[in-house]
């Protein structure tokens, strides 16, 4: 059995600023503008197609209306608005 004493600290987590604007009909081919997608339709849905970096299913490279989309120091990610507003909040 060790007899050290450990000296546990308290740290908390950097926090991570992004830029992120929620799509909407109406917006979609400017946020595909901002970042560097492309509008595409599969059937009657239209979506904002992106390069996501490190994307882990072709739904993450997808922005759909409702569907938030973030600009990092790492590039695009998208979000759904659940997982958006788990992950996020107002600065």
């Amino acid at each position: 059995m060790s007899t050290a004493t450990l000296e546990i600290s308290k740290f908390m987590h950097k926090p991570v600023f992004v830029e992120a604007v929620q799509v909407t009909a109406e917006n979609m081919e400017a946020i595909a503008d901002w970042c560097g997608g492309a509008i595409q339709k599969s059937g009657e849905n239209v979506f904002i197609k992106a390069n996501v970096p490190g994307a882990k299913s072709n739904r993450h490279t997808k922005a759909f209306a409702g569907d938030w989309v973030l600009k990092t120091d790492h590039g695009v990610k998208i979000y759904t608005p659940k997982a958006f507003e788990f992950s996020f909040q107002t600065c």
